[in-house]
């Protein structure tokens, strides 16, 4: 399955701002990197930087669990209303309904091995 059959069966707008989020997230890595390859450090901005990086990684695992949380009150909704539903069809739901929260991890995850990566880099340049 492709990343944007996923990105559409994970919902539009959840997968869209984790997107974002994960597409911020290498962007100011690589600025970062740049800066500090470069010999352009500065203590207050490396701090900042990172601080940003992790807020954006807990923003994406809150975003994706909120997702999650909005799919299954739907579906329970929907299953609520309908008189007979196959276990096959609730097993399917349950498994869309993780996309975004397992998408969400994972941008978390990413934004805390980068922040320990740029910390003990920017230890080693102070």
């Amino acid at each position: 399955m492709s990343f944007a059959e996923f990105h559409w069966m994970g919902g539009t707008l959840f997968m869209t701002v984790l997107s974002v989020s994960l597409t911020t997230i290498i962007a100011a890595t690589v600025l970062n990197i740049i800066r500090l390859s470069r010999d352009n450090y500065n203590p207050d901005n490396q701090y900042l930087v990172i601080k940003d990086i992790k807020a954006i990684g807990i923003f994406a695992i809150v975003w994706g669990v909120f997702g999650q949380s909005i799919g299954l009150f739907s579906a329970f909704q929907a299953i609520e209303a309908a008189a007979d539903v196959s276990p096959e069809m609730i097993y399917s739901g349950l498994k869309v309904s993780f996309i975004t929260t397992l998408y969400g991890t994972f941008i978390f995850l990413l934004s805390w091995l980068i922040t320990i990566f740029m910390t003990n880099w920017s230890r080693k340049n102070n």
